[in-house]
């Protein structure tokens, strides 16, 4: 899937019959455009970089009753992102108020960091830049990530989510051998007499 940047670049898109449309930051408020995309059908994924939470619902209103299928990314327009303002927490509050599915746009420059907590965090998708060398020409080469960093990426997003489980607290099978031997029991001390009371003294 790509960027639609005008109607003629959605249109462009649509011929290709491409799965998705993302809508960049700078086009947050920029009805037209995403209400003619939302027309066209297919899921949506919009980054909210720069913009407030009634930026946001404006966009919500206008699409939702058009195309429900809508994914809002939590994005801080600054390239890189230093890592005390990507505010992950900014996409709980998203998915929170809208109640649609939510991911990262993250333009930090660790590849690990920011992308495995917003997965624990329930992020089902995460943008990076990619480049295969940041010594190329171009604006977003600089903070991109490479090759190797987008392997470190994709393996430590999997390792968080083997880590985050069911969510069901339960006996694991992997806790069933330390369950049978270690667990606290009632045991006798000395022989109890029938009809003796239990006590500290006895048991």
């Amino acid at each position: 899937f790509a960027t639609a940047f005008d109607f003629e670049s959605a249109d462009f898109l649509h011929s290709l019959n491409i799965p998705a449309y993302k809508i960049a930051s700078g086009d947050l408020m920029n009805l037209p455009l995403v209400t003619y995309v939302a027309r066209i059908g297919k899921p949506m994924i919009v980054s909210t970089g720069g913009g407030t939470s009634e930026d946001v619902r404006r966009l919500y209103d206008a699409v939702m009753p058009i195309n429900p299928q809508l994914c809002l990314l939590q994005c801080t327009a600054s390239y890189p992102t230093p890592p005390d303002q990507v505010n992950l927490r900014a996409m709980r509050t998203l998915a929170d108020s809208f109640g649609c599915p939510v991911g990262l746009s993250d333009h930090s420059a660790d590849p690990v960091v920011a992308p495995a907590a917003a997965v624990a965090l329930g992020a089902c998708l995460v943008e990076k830049h990619f480049t295969l060398s940041r010594t190329l020409a171009g604006p977003d080469h600089r903070f991109a990530l490479e090759p190797d960093e987008l392997g470190r990426m994709v393996t430590a997003i999997r390792a968080t989510e083997q880590v985050l489980g069911h969510g069901r607290k339960e006996v694991l099978p992997v806790e069933q051998e330390l369950r049978g031997f270690a667990r606290r029991s009632i045991f006798t001390v000395r022989e109890i007499a029938p009809g003796e009371i239990f006590a500290a003294d006895n048991v």
